[in-house]
């Protein structure tokens, strides 16, 4: 449950205060929100990477279904990455308004998604909460 209670602890940093730092970022210089992205850009390079280092063939069904659908949803979300144009000086502020619109909607979309994931990853811990209870419950009826 520790290795659990770890991985909780680390969604609820990620999710907790993005509000706040979206709201932070903002507030940042030219120079700043780049070092930034480049920064958030790399985080998430090694977590999508660490969710590809499992080995399927030592896996039960459940880390089978999961590690298939890391590797699906990894390689779905490189197809919607290379939508999303390079960052660049525009000259043209309809074209840059216009760029800007399309992140929005790509930022609502990976919010929603996320949202989604969060709510099933609840109802997850919820889960095996109930599971490991039980099996105590049955344990101490044993005795």
């Amino acid at each position: 449950m520790t290795m659990l209670s770890d991985k909780l602890s680390d969604l609820s940093v990620r999710v907790g205060d993005v509000e706040a730092r979206a709201e932070a970022f903002r507030s940042e210089s030219q120079a700043g929100r780049t070092r930034k992205l480049d920064e958030l850009k790399a985080v998430a390079e090694a977590h999508r990477a660490s969710l590809l280092v499992s080995d399927p063939a030592g896996e039960d069904d459940i880390e089978a279904a999961w590690a298939k659908f890391g590797r699906s949803i990894l390689g779905r979300i490189d197809s919607v990455q290379l939508l999303v144009e390079p960052r660049k000086d525009a000259k043209d502020p309809k074209d840059a308004a216009l760029r800007a619109e399309r992140l929005e909607r790509n930022a609502g979309m990976a919010v929603d998604h996320a949202l989604a994931a969060a709510v099933d990853a609840e109802l997850a811990v919820a889960e095996a909460v109930d599971a490991r209870l039980r099996a105590v419950d049955l344990a101490e009826d044993e005795t």
